[in-house]
């Protein structure tokens, strides 16, 4: 058998191709005698698929599984389902366009007699007396019943006509060979029993197979044949006749009576087990996209495999495939993406200082960090600084009641900044250098002395008098009428005296004796002396 160069079959269907021959190489060449069926068959392979038509066979050298051509009496023809050539016994063979071995010509002296192509040109027209020089010649029929034939000729046998026959032409032994049980001179002279790789035998002049030979098997029961199935390399008698091969969805193949699959276009044997064949299709299988184990595991979504490619037939739940990429599944959740809320593309939007967010598909918004809302409202503050929304009430803070600031919020709590110049007392601002009520300092009140008034100057209180009183402590005193401060301040008037135009003086009828105003009596000066101020009254002097 001529050898020819394949692959093993993976991959998709190649498509139908006009018959042709096999170069050595594995290409191909045009082939004329196709046949009216044009089913040739041919080897080799493209995208690592044998051509339609072809088989799948051991090469003979390496063992390896190779695609050759079918429809050749080197393969044993396409109707054949192992490679073994076909071995037409005592013939040549070709191949009918049927794909079945038929005989080419016979060997010479012998003829199909039977028109059996199985048993190849069965008849030795040149010693069978049944077909003696021509299919159909019976020489005891037309001779007698002592005739038989010898070199395509009747003749007349001197031994016992039925059994014995004198085949070394030596007198001295007679009729030395049973024709009925003699191997080698089977119901006539010269007629070996040589069945194809079996162990013969002659019983009552019939070649017959005694037993087959390891590795082959008679599976189709003609004896003619020999034991023509190898049932180490026939996938449809791999093993033991009719212990076919499976060859769903590939071509069958065996191998030490095992079978083997290599599977066609998109199928694989993805199970391990030969028994189903190439039970999955790769081109559709979710389990087997496009390779045997290649699962299509999509990120929340449920699977679809299409020419060998996972896809996406749907997303489960609220998922979805926003970014269009197979690879990551249905990578989004629509019910809780601001990006996608609700559907792909569907962005939510948030006002400032807020983050949009996505819940149960519909869009809302959170405040920053440091920023709320006040009531249901749609905007966000910091309650910290904002004095339109001071703290955890937002609260509108109040300006100073100066108006001398303005209001602030400082970590959540209401207060005010003052103007340049101005200090803060309290939540009001005030200039601590001219404000009476808050002079130098926030505390400090300066009071007005009684019966005058008071002013704050450079930070400092400054009482004031009237033009005709004076300033003593904190009263505005007249000093040319004030017994306590008479002509100056802190000045007294004592003994009895009253302050009159700013001194001290005794009042009318009484004396000045020592400083102490004395009431005198008579004629007080009598005799020079002041008789007042001694306390002596006289009458007269």
């Amino acid at each position: 058998m001529r050898r020819v160069l394949g692959a093993l079959l993976i991959g998709s269907t190649v498509t139908a191709v006009a018959a042709c021959g096999l170069e050595e190489d594995g290409g191909l060449a045009p082939t004329p005698d196709a046949g009216a069926g044009g089913n040739l068959g041919t080897g080799g392979s493209v995208g690592g698929n044998c051509f339609p038509g072809a088989k799948v066979c051991p090469d003979p050298s390496t063992g390896k599984l190779l695609c050759v051509t079918a429809n050749t009496p080197e393969t044993g023809c396409s109707d054949s389902s192992g490679c073994t050539p076909c071995l037409l016994p005592h013939a040549s063979a070709k191949c009918a366009d049927s794909g079945e071995c038929q005989v080419a010509t016979c060997d010479a002296g012998w003829q199909d007699c039977n028109g059996l192509a199985a048993d190849g040109c069965e008849t030795n027209v040149d010693g069978d007396y049944t077909n003696c020089g021509a299919c159909g010649t019976d020489c005891k029929t037309t001779k007698g019943q002592n005739w038989i034939c010898e070199a395509g000729a009747c003749i007349v046998n001197y031994c016992d006509p039925d059994t014995l026959l004198d085949c070394d032409k030596d007198k001295s032994n007679g009729c030395e060979v049973d024709s009925k049980t003699d191997a080698a001179n089977c119901k006539f002279c010269g007629n070996a029993c040589d069945l194809p790789n079996a162990f013969n035998e002659c019983d009552n002049q019939a070649c017959v197979i005694k037993s087959c030979k390891g590795g082959w098997a008679n599976c189709d029961g003609i004896e003619a044949n020999g034991c023509e199935t190898n049932i180490g390399t026939d996938p449809g008698h791999c093993g033991g006749c009719g212990a076919k091969c499976d060859t769903t969805n590939g071509l069958a193949s065996c191998t030490a009576g095992k079978c083997g699959i290599t599977c066609t276009g998109s199928f694989g044997n993805c199970d391990g087990n030969v028994g189903n064949g190439c039970e999955t299709d790769k081109n559709t299988s979710v389990a087997h996209c496009g390779a045997c184990g290649g699962a299509c595991n999509l990120a929340n979504a449920n699977p679809a495999c299409s020419g060998g490619s996972c896809q996406i037939a749907s997303c489960k739940g609220t998922w979805a495939n926003c970014d269009g990429k197979v690879s990551s599944g249905c990578e989004t959740n629509t019910a809780n993406s601001a990006s996608h809320c609700g559907g792909c593309n569907l962005a939510c939007t948030a006002p400032a200082n807020a983050s949009p967010t996505c819940a149960s598909s519909s869009c809302g918004f959170a405040c920053n960090m440091g920023y709320s809302t006040c009531g249901s409202g749609s905007t966000c503050f910091n309650l910290a600084n904002d004095p339109s929304h001071c703290g955890a009430t937002c609260k509108q803070c109040a300006g100073p009641p100066s108006g001398q600031g303005s209001p602030v919020c400082n970590t959540g709590a209401c207060n005010v900044a003052c103007k340049s110049g101005f200090s803060k007392c309290g939540l009001d601002c005030f200039d601590l250098k001219t404000n009476s009520s808050h002079c130098g300092t926030c505390t400090k009140v300066c009071a007005a002395p009684t019966g005058g008034s008071t002013s704050c100057v450079a930070g400092a209180c400054v009482p004031a008098c009237p033009s005709s009183l004076t300033l003593c402590g904190t009263a505005c005193v007249d000093t040319n009428a004030s017994g306590a401060h008479c002509g100056a301040c802190n000045q007294p008037c004592g003994g009895g005296k009253v302050c009159t135009g700013g001194s001290c003086q005794c009042p009318s009828g009484k004396k000045d004796c020592g400083g102490v105003c004395l009431e005198c009596c008579g004629n007080a000066d009598c005799g020079g002396g002041d008789k007042c101020c001694t306390g002596t009254c006289k009458s007269s002097c």
